[in-house]
């Protein structure tokens, strides 16, 4: 038995089947008749005739069932000919309540990416017919993604991940009863969203280092789905940012920065990029000339880091500035800045660095040459008397003198004015002199000018442009006791400069003479001041006197004995000597000698006395000892010194005394010698060493040890110190609680000091006095060692010798080497020994430029002639 439909549904047309068999040979079917009940009462009775031997019936459209929740019950009763029946019953309950959906997971109109995660409840048991099965379809954009079947009421949940993309897309679940019932759907729309956003950087540009700390930033991002929203981070700060704008990023330091752009969809995809940065201050450096305010074509800038030594940043140019990145300097908390220019002294600087450091500055480089100052010992103050100054090396002498003295007043006025004037006079004539009436005046003092330009300078307290039309007139008293006039006009003058001819220079009375009126009334001219009382400042081609040089200096009034200062004067360093003259009635001689350990004396032994200056060690007299080890200084009996001798064939020494101590009895100093091996021994009890043992140290990191040792273990304390040119202090390091000694070890980076001189100290302390042990280096790089060592043997060899055995050999030398070898294997080759050798010579001093040229020409004409 069946129907069509099967269940039959409510508001369609029902019809029924039979098929019929008859299993007892004697009969045959007869009949079969369907009787349909709807709700309880019949709708519908037919019979069907099966006597043709038919084995099928069938019942069209017998009946539309028009309401729910009611039974369609159909009989069958099949009857043969026997009399014999059959029944069969097809009863459906008829409902077309679909079972409820309620879908938890994902929410209509939400955002989704990656997995997408489902939720929903089957509500079946909704309706008459209990616990009916039901399936289950969950669709997503159309395509089918799961399958679930269930009875009565159920949950269920799973995942998966989509295939498309895009807005509004559906998800659908539809469920359907199997055997009553109709058909349920439920539906939400989502995006899903599973594509990070792209990202388009402008700026900044990966590889671009970008001034100073603000950089320049601007990103947009897109989605095809959602939108977006921007940030960025650096430094490890996250910073929020609008997606397209342009933005300066402040950062808090210069130096290597990763700056990560974000861009994240609605969906939570993010996109980033990532671009390494780099920012720095540019530094400017300009050099000029401090004497003439040019700029400097060509300079080389050094940056060491003060602590480890280590060099950071160097830099040649030729031009007269030069840029630079500070984050190169940011390893460091401080760094020394160094300027060396060919023909000007080297100058250094010490800078603090930090996060914003910036430089952009104009340092002044002073012309290589000399500049001297002149103090008195005592007050130390600028001596303003005339002094004489005698540069000498070992072929040349050149005297300087300078200076100007107020001496004498003469003025006209009434005598009330006049006692005025001479009691202002007499209380301190060498600071002022005072006009304060209608009256005239003159002042007459004494001047040392020296050839070329000279300055006059008229100093007054009160002194302003309105009073300059009271002074008439400057004049010079001539070798025949007349006076010229050098300056009239003084509108609005200070001072004023006249000109000495080359070879000439003057010496003699200077008065200065004017007349008064009008309202003013107290007019101070503390003194006139020729040269403006400067000491010799001169560049190195200016001078006449170079290379290792004496300065003996004095008063033009012998009131001072003569102070003596060695140097080296040449055109690659500014020497600045300050030097200190003691007065006639304030000294006492003070005899140094100088022994060698077996007692015999040490000649040509460098002294040097030093007195301390507001703290700081400052040389004030050097000699060099005679045949009898002995050299002799003028000092202040109730001050303190220090003696320091150097020989080049022994270790320094010094010792700190009082010529009180010494006015009758020898300040007596042992040197030792300087050996390759073993340690030098001053003393029975005392052994030291101070190593590297050559002259010549590198540049790069450089190892120095200091040994000292006493059998008496009486030591305090031991020391090690560096110094430079100017006697500061580079590194040192100290050691107590050792009585017996020990040893010091210091490495240093010296590539700041590269072509100086330094000097490594060895202190130690006993019995309460301080003993000092020296060693001098040249600091060299690597590559000009070769280079350094012709060098030192030629100056070695140029102290030994006099001028005529010097030239002989800087001519025989060259001549022999160049000529056989241009006559017997190359010429060119000859010749370019010939120059070499000639060149170095000359640099050196053994041979001047003319005997140069002839020797040259006289050893190429040797070669080309055969």
């Amino acid at each position: 038995m069946s129907s069509d439909p099967s269940p039959p549904q409510i508001g369609e047309t029902v019809s029924y089947f039979a098929e019929l068999t008859d299993p007892d040979d004697d009969s045959t079917l007869e009949e079969v008749e369907l009787e349909l009940e709807y709700d309880g009462e019949t709708v519908y009775q037919e019979s069907k005739d099966m006597s043709g031997h038919s084995d099928s019936a069938e019942w069209i459209d017998v009946f539309v069932p028009d309401d729910t929740d009611k039974w369609l019950n159909a009989s069958f009763t099949a009857t043969d000919t026997e009399g014999d029946t059959t029944e069969e019953e097809l009863n459906y309950f008829l409902e077309d309540t679909p079972p409820e959906i309620s879908i938890e997971k994902p929410i209509d109109n939400d955002i989704y990416k990656n997995q997408l995660n489902y939720e929903f409840d089957v509500i079946s048991n909704n309706d008459a017919v209990p616990d009916q099965e039901f399936n289950c379809d969950i669709e997503f954009d159309g395509d089918l993604v799961d399958n679930v079947s269930g009875s009565g009421d159920s949950s269920f949940s799973n995942s998966f991940y989509p295939d498309n993309e895009g807005k509004d897309l559906e998800f659908k679940i539809s469920c359907t009863e199997d055997e009553y019932g109709g058909t349920a759907e439920e539906t939400v729309k989502i995006t899903y969203d599973n594509t990070e956003p792209e990202i388009d950087v402008v700026e900044p540009e990966e590889k671009v280092v970008y001034e100073k700390t603000n950089v320049p930033l601007q990103f947009s991002a897109s989605s095809e789905i959602t939108d977006v929203s921007c940030w960025f981070e650096i430094e490890e700060v996250h910073e929020g940012y609008e997606c397209g704008d342009e933005v300066d990023v402040e950062l808090d330091k210069v130096g290597n920065h990763t700056l990560e752009m974000f861009a994240e969809d609605e969906a939570g995809n993010i996109g980033s990029e990532v671009i390494d940065i780099e920012t720095f201050f540019e530094n400017k450096i300009s050099v000029e000339d401090s004497e003439t305010g040019y700029s400097i074509e060509g300079f080389e800038a050094t940056f060491t880091d003060e602590e480890t030594g280590d060099q950071l940043y160097r830099k040649e140019t030729n031009e007269s500035s030069l840029k630079f990145n500070t984050s190169e300097l940011l390893e460091a908390n401080s760094v020394e800045l160094r300027i060396a220019s060919k023909g000007y002294g080297t100058e250094t600087i010490n800078l603090d660095v930090d996060k914003t450091f910036e430089l952009d500055q104009t340092f002044e480089l002073n012309p290589a040459g000399l500049h001297m100052e002149i103090f008195d010992e005592q007050t130390n103050s600028e001596i303003k008397k005339p002094a004489e100054i005698m540069f000498m090396n070992s072929s040349k002498n050149s005297f300087y003198g300078f200076g100007a003295e107020l001496i004498e007043f003469q003025a006209t006025d009434s005598p009330e004015n006049l006692n005025n004037h001479k009691s202002a006079w007499d209380g301190d004539p060498d600071t002022y002199f005072l006009v304060d009436g209608n009256a005239g005046y003159e002042m007459t003092g004494e001047v040392a000018i020296t050839p070329g330009k000279n300055e006059i300078v008229i100093i007054g307290d009160t002194i302003d442009s309105d009073n300059y039309k009271y002074l008439d007139e400057v004049e010079l008293e001539t070798t025949g006791g007349t006076w010229e006039t050098i300056k009239e006009d003084f509108s609005d003058e200070q001072k004023f400069v006249i000109e000495v001819e080359d070879g000439n220079s003057y010496t003699g009375k200077i008065r200065i003479s004017g007349s008064y009126g009008g309202t003013h009334s107290d007019m101070e001219i503390n003194n006139i001041y020729a040269n403006n009382l400067n000491p010799p400042s001169k560049n190195y081609d200016e001078l006449e006197v170079t290379g290792d040089i004496e300065i003996q200096v004095t008063d033009s009034g012998n009131n001072y004995p003569v102070r003596t200062y060695y140097t080296n004067i040449d055109r690659f360093s500014t020497v600045n000597l300050d030097t200190y003259l003691l007065q006639d009635t304030e000294g006492i001689y003070v005899q140094v000698e100088v022994y060698d350990r077996s007692g015999q004396f040490v000649e040509n032994a460098e002294t040097s006395v030093q007195k301390q200056f507001e703290g700081n060690w400052k040389t004030v007299d050097q000699k060099k000892t005679g045949s009898d080890g002995s050299s002799s200084f003028f000092l202040d009996p109730n001050a303190n010194y220090k003696a320091i001798v150097n020989h080049p064939n022994y270790v320094a020494v010094d010792a700190t005394f009082s010529p009180a101590n010494y006015q009758y009895d020898a300040l007596e100093l042992v040197l030792s010698e300087d050996r390759d091996l073993g340690f030098f021994n001053m003393w029975d009890t005392i052994s030291t060493k101070i190593l590297p043992d050559n002259k010549t140290v590198y540049s790069e990191k450089q190892d120095f040890e200091f040994h000292v040792f006493d059998s008496d273990n009486e030591l305090q304390a031991f020391m090690l110190k560096l110094k430079d040119g100017n006697n500061e202090t580079i590194i040192q390091k100290s050691e107590t609680g050792t009585p017996s000694g020990g040893t010091i070890n210091i490495t240093k980076n010296l590539t700041n000091y590269e072509g100086q001189e330094i000097e490594a100290v060895g202190e130690f302390i006993k019995n309460q006095t301080t003993y000092r042990y020296r060693r001098n280096y040249r600091v060299i790089s690597r590559w000009d060692e070769g280079e350094y060592s012709l060098s030192r043997a030629l100056t070695d060899l140029d102290n030994e010798l006099t001028d005529l055995p010097k030239a002989l050999i800087a001519i025989f030398i060259p001549l022999l080497f160049g000529v056989g070898l241009g006559r017997r294997i190359h010429r060119t080759g000859g010749s370019i020994v010939i120059l070499m050798l000639l060149g170095i010579f000359t640099a050196s001093g053994w041979i001047n430029p003319q005997i140069f040229i002839i020797t040259t020409l006289a050893g190429l004409g040797a070669i080309i002639w055969r």
